[in-house]
């Protein structure tokens, strides 16, 4: 029989056992106590005392990320096997459920708990960045291993050549240190935690974004804009600039470097990243900078991008390489930016290629740009592993991609708040390497040419006076208003950048379809661009006081005209108005025909009119036209342009509606009023893109309103 009193002996201590177990699992459910794999990192369990400046709202302590992201990652197998059982060895548990094992990869299920534990492990035993990309789906992270093991690597995208010096050279002496260094000091500071799922994460990509928004004011042919990810992706955005190709613009050139920064003890702790990778972020501005400054137009179509939640997976950029792979876009080189201002004292190279996941051919390239326009630095090969930066989205989806790195041994202090540029010496000298190896890579891969401003190249009329030194669609569509009125050359040489055709005298002293044509012409490459000159050196002196300077000028702008033969008979095409009766007080649409030979590219022509008696003139096109242009500021007078659709031809046909003039009428008009015809053109492309264009003159018929004063004129 068991007294009272041995009862107490025995439930008393089981009591308090009990007590102490459940008090345990409470607080480490609130976070209050760590896991067993972060407690082998930070033993202490306190909260990182080295944090600098923080965004409003977050807290610089440590905290429990929510399990609110779960995904799959793919992991190289044996590094994933090496930090499982260094974190066992350490008294740890690695809780990554493993889904299975393909090739020399492993597919896990992961949360963000457990990611920053990995990011932390893959730091610490491989002193690299990631080392895994993350994937929505188990399906998209089984595709992934399957596409990185077809990966073609030794696949020459392009045919690689160094002969663009006079460009390159040009835009190597703009690139500057401060301009670098100021950026990663506004990055790493202003913003010192740019994770991906933090406040200040999207801050800094709207900063970037307005950034590279500013540097690129004035250039018609440059655009920026979010590259927004699905919610379960990343709520920061990814940033991409894009430069149009001039004659080659659907070869896609894509430089980039990632955006986002992580603490690897904390994610909402302070994490600068000056090195990594607001150094890479800030080189690449610095190239679009000297890109702008030196006015550049690149003959193939250049994507600057800035990657969103790198750190993470390289989540931003694995779903804009699975985007570009889906439409097909024609991507022949990829340059990625990751680090790229730290040098080790020990480090015996300035640039180091990253030969793995990487494309041979291109890295070759890259090499053989180091050689010709930085002779002075050094450089070499090393291996990152798998998925250790964006270029590896890149060669995973078949693109070639290269990935050159700035030292090794590599910055200890990334992923802590210890990333300064205090790590560098306060400055980004290492880092201007990079901005004049990706300023040789932009130049000798995506081609092109450096603008000048002033007098220049024929047919280059905008920005407007003085040109900027390239012909593309904007000068086309400025010298389409000269010749229709729609404003007029004033600068002293102007008119006679305008008048660029006939291209062998350098124009002909007048402003008509013909130089039009000979604008699209250079525009495309047809014509390679040619310097000023020809008549109109110093044009007369014109009274630009008066508001009306069209009915003076339009005739000196637009009176050339010929006829083209053939086989000894002329051929002319012919436009018409309709006649069209109307009440007055109403309105009224008077077709204008044309029967056209064939490939005919277009007409310019004035239509006169009535002013008292026809009122607030609109044009519509019709359905041989393709584009119009018109000008409607002279009462009694339109100025038209009419081109065909996409620099193709106008069919030959008779009685086709080339454009809709619709007119008011005057409440007390009456009688017949015509619309007229006047400096009439056609161009004409015999075949195809004819380098002898010749000019002809259309015939043409005028047409007769009869205005009715009754209500039901007949």
């Amino acid at each position: 029989m068991i007294t009272q009193s041995t009862y107490q002996k025995i439930y008393l201590p089981v009591f308090i056992l009990f007590t102490f177990l459940l008090t345990l699992v409470i607080l480490t459910a609130s976070g209050s106590v760590p896991s067993l794999a972060e407690s082998n990192v930070n033993p202490s369990n306190q909260p990182d005392s080295s944090t600098g400046p923080k965004q409003t709202g977050e807290n610089s302590g440590r905290e429990t990320v929510k399990d609110s992201s779960i995904g799959w990652i793919t992991v190289d197998a044996d590094e994933f096997d090496h930090i499982q059982n260094a974190v066992r060895n350490k008294g740890g548990e690695f809780d990554l459920k493993v889904a299975e094992k393909r090739g020399a990869f492993i597919v896990a299920e992961a949360d963000e708990r457990q990611i920053l534990d990995l990011t932390r492990s893959m730091h610490e035993e491989f002193h690299k960045c990631g080392g895994f990309m993350w994937h929505e789906t188990l399906a998209a992270a089984e595709l992934s291993i399957d596409e990185t093991s077809r990966a073609q690597t030794d696949k020459t995208a392009v045919v690689y050549s160094i002969d663009n010096q006079t460009t390159v050279n040009a835009m190597l002496t703009e690139t500057q240190e401060p301009q670098i260094r100021e950026t990663i000091t506004r990055l790493s500071t202003d913003f010192p935690n740019r994770r991906h799922n933090q406040p200040s994460g999207t801050n800094s990509a709207n900063w970037i974004k307005n950034k590279w928004t500013a540097l690129a004011a004035g250039r018609s042919d440059v655009t920026v804009e979010f590259f927004v990810h699905s919610a379960a992706v990343t709520p920061q955005p990814s940033i991409i600039m894009t430069v149009q190709g001039t004659t080659l613009p659907n070869e896609v050139v894509v430089m980039g470097g990632h955006q986002d920064s992580i603490n690897r003890n904390g994610a909402t702790l302070n994490a600068p990243g000056a090195d990594d990778d607001a150094s890479g972020i800030a080189t690449m501005t610095e190239v679009i900078r000297v890109m702008i400054a030196k006015n550049f137009r690149p003959q193939r179509t250049v994507k600057f991008m800035a990657y969103a939640a790198e750190e993470v997976g390289l989540r931003g950029s694995n779903e804009i390489a699975a985007d570009f792979q889906t439409r097909a876009v024609n991507v022949v080189g990829v340059l990625q930016l990751d680090m790229t201002n730290y040098k080790s004292i020990n480090s015996p190279a300035d640039i180091i290629l990253i030969t793995d996941f990487t494309n041979a051919s291109q890295n070759q390239f890259i090499r053989d740009l180091i050689m010709y326009y930085q002779p002075s630095i050094t450089f070499g090969d090393s291996t990152c592993g798998y998925s250790c930066s964006d270029h590896a989205s890149w060669t995973n989806k078949g693109f070639a991609a290269s990935f050159p790195f700035e030292s090794e041994p590599s910055n200890q202090t990334i992923h802590t708040t210890g990333d300064t540029l205090a790590q560098s010496g306060n400055n980004a000298s290492h880092a201007l390497k990079f901005a004049n190896l990706a300023v040789s890579y932009l130049g000798e891969l995506a081609k092109g040419t450096q603008g000048t401003t002033g007098l220049t190249y024929e047919a280059d009329v905008q920005s407007r006076p003085t040109g900027d030194g390239f012909v593309d669609a904007d000068d086309v569509e400025q010298i389409r208003r000269f010749v229709v009125g729609g404003g007029l050359p004033y600068q002293s040489n102007e008119l006679q950048r305008a008048d660029c055709s006939p291209r062998s005298t350098a124009g002909d002293g007048t402003v008509d379809a013909d130089d039009i044509q000979q604008a699209r012409r250079y525009s495309v490459g047809i014509d390679s661009n040619q310097l000023t000159g020809g008549p109109g050196s110093v044009p007369p002196p014109i009274d630009f006081s008066s508001d009306d300077l069209f009915g003076s000028l339009i005739g000196s702008l637009n009176l050339r005209g010929e006829r083209t033969k053939r086989g000894g008979v002329p051929v002319i095409a012919a436009l018409r108005a309709d006649g069209q009766y109307t009440v007055a007080g109403q309105s009224l649409t008077v077709p204008i025909r044309v029967d056209a030979v064939g490939d005919e590219a277009g007409y310019s022509f004035s239509l006169n009119y009535d002013a008292e008696k026809l009122t607030n003139p609109q044009i519509t096109i019709g359905t041989a036209g393709g584009n119009v242009i018109f000008n409607t500021n002279t009462a009694g007078q339109i100025g038209l342009s009419v081109t065909s659709f996409n620099g193709g031809k106008i069919v030959a046909g008779t009685n086709q509606i080339l454009v809709y003039a619709t007119f008011s009428t005057a409440a007390k008009a009456a009688g017949e009023t015509i619309v007229t015809f006047t400096d009439t053109q056609a161009r004409r492309k015999a075949s195809g893109v004819d380098p002898n264009i010749q000019i002809m003159q259309p015939s043409y018929t005028n047409g007769t309103v009869r205005i009715s004063p009754f209500k039901n004129f007949k």
